[in-house]
């Protein structure tokens, strides 16, 4: 049978629309995930613990450490 061309097109802008929101969900929990990082790295940065145990806790990498403390900076 022949569809419409609204037929045809709708599954596959549901299919669109469910993948952009899904990633913008997960956008979205990352954004959540990074800032809760950054302020417990303020915290800790200012209770005066060292560095190293701030990489050991969080579980991070001196690169990470280093650009949230930039941007705790700014």
């Amino acid at each position: 049978p022949h569809l419409k061309e609204e037929e045809r097109i709708m599954p596959t802008m549901e299919f669109g629309l469910d993948r952009a929101k899904q990633q913008g969900i997960e956008q979205g929990i990352e954004q959540g995930i990074e800032k809760n990082r950054s302020e417990a790295v303020a915290r800790m940065m200012t209770r005066g613990m060292p560095e190293e145990q701030i990489l050991d806790v969080l579980q991070l990498t001196a690169e990470q450490l280093d650009e949230i403390k930039r941007r705790l900076k700014n």
